[in-house]
């Protein structure tokens, strides 16, 4: 399954000072989850590069624009916002399982089942504006992931290095997310 995998599973649903049953079903929902990660930066990459951005200054970021904004783009922006200061909240109490369950919905919910889903129709239609969201979206929450998952998130980190700002740098190197950005 990996390492990334086990790890996920070791942490999720877990309360802090408690003793765990590991099972092949949660390790399995582990790597399930790291799939759907890789599918989520292969599905961004793909849709940038039919858009013809192949690199960071190819596409503006969405905050030069907020007017251009649709509500679902505000929607997921103010989900990633609240969803890393209770990530940020629950990893400064120790609280890894909480955090790592608050990005698991996230990222599987919110942004890949609902966002993702909702961009489709207008990227297809030739409206780029959802693709810095997309790609903000996604390396924000690579950097909240990578506490509990460094092995997927790096390679997809080092995979999509055109698309940022710093192309050198690993993504343990990076700056954490504030709730300001």
């Amino acid at each position: 399954f990996g390492a990334d995998a086990l790890r996920l599973a070791l942490v999720m649903g877990v309360a802090p000072a408690s003793d765990i049953a590991i099972s092949d079903e949660k390790v399995l929902g582990g790597r399930n989850f790291a799939n759907k990660v890789w599918n989520i930066s292969r599905f961004i990459n793909m849709k940038l590069d039919e858009a013809g951005i192949k690199s960071y200054g190819d596409l503006p970021s969405f905050k030069k624009n907020i007017k251009g904004l649709n509500i679902s783009d505000k929607k997921i922006i103010n989900k990633l916002v609240v969803t890393t200061k209770a990530v940020t909240d629950n990893i400064e109490k120790y609280k890894f399982g909480l955090a790592a369950e608050k990005l698991y919905a996230f990222i599987w919910h919110d942004f890949a089942d609902s966002y993702i889903e909702s961009t489709k129709e207008r990227l297809s239609s030739g409206d780029n504006t959802p693709l810095s969201v997309l790609r903000y979206i996604l390396f924000t929450s690579l950097k909240l992931l990578h506490p509990f998952m460094p092995f997927v998130t790096e390679a997809i980190w080092q995979e999509m290095k055109h698309q940022r700002m710093y192309p050198k740098k690993m993504l343990i190197e990076s700056k954490w997310p504030g709730t300001g950005n």
